[in-house]
């Protein structure tokens, strides 16, 4: 039974998991279920992340796509945004277009270069002519499907929207992609759910006492350059990597 894993960024800017589930498949209604335990143990006296990056799976779109709607009609204002992975798109386009065998070696490379282009395109006129030279390498039947399938989805993936969204500076899913390998060294598929259950509610235990052994060192460790008088109240009680993101903003 596949195991999904939901990773987030703590305010000491290391990757954390925040929920753990079985899962039987990818569909929207496992996770709905998922969304409806986090938003019962964790969301229910805090904010909910503004932006949640994944893959191109169907059934998180659809998620997504049921609770917005839900939420406009009951009237409330807390919603969030769901960002796409580049590299899942990346992956995804040259599975379709260049692993055809269409294109011979070399205008593959082109094509892969002008694709990386593209996604990370930082402003809309840059996102306008790296689009047009991607189609401009492209036979009709590719660009056709470009614009039909990832046009309206473009505000989800390219860097030029995603930019502006509260992801931490997050474009794609490495994060998650690499805790795989952390749950790997403990788990496999010959364990027993029940053992697997434990050992990772021990793995979990870790984790929180690693956050506070960092919180901890940070409360009586301020960055050398940061202004004594300025942040004289603030240097115990945030972190130093919110510090830094909080520079970036300003």
């Amino acid at each position: 039974m596949p195991l999904s894993v939901v990773t987030g960024i703590t305010n000491t800017g290391r990757t954390f998991p925040i929920a753990m589930t079985f899962i039987t498949s990818e569909s929207a209604e496992i996770f709905d279920f998922q969304e409806n335990c986090m938003d019962d143990l964790i969301f229910h006296c805090c904010p909910r992340p503004p932006t949640i990056t994944g893959d191109f799976a169907a059934g998180l779109g659809m998620c997504i796509e049921d609770r917005e709607s839900m939420r406009v009609v009951s009237g409330g204002t807390e919603s969030y945004t769901l960002q796409l992975c580049e590299w899942h798109a990346a992956e995804a386009i040259k599975r379709c277009i260049l692993k055809a065998g269409k294109y011979p070696s070399d205008k593959c490379m082109d094509i892969n270069n002008l694709l990386w282009t593209w996604l990370k395109s930082m402003t809309e006129k840059e996102l306008l002519d790296n689009r047009k030279k991607l189609d401009k390498e492209l036979f009709k039947e590719d660009r056709d499907y470009m614009v039909s399938f990832y046009g309206p989805r473009e505000h989800q993936f390219i860097r030029a929207y995603t930019r502006r969204y509260s992801n931490l500076g997050c474009n794609s899913t490495q994060r998650g992609e690499s805790y795989h390998s952390v749950i790997k060294s403990f788990l496999n598929p010959q364990i027993a759910l029940s053992e697997s259950v434990r050992r990772l509610r021990d793995h979990i235990d870790g984790i929180g006492l690693e956050h506070d052994r960092v919180i901890n060192k940070e409360r009586n460790l301020a960055p050398r350059l940061l202004d004594p008088m300025g942040f004289s109240v603030l240097k115990t009680r945030i972190t130093h990597y919110a510090l830094v993101k909080s520079e970036d903003v300003t």
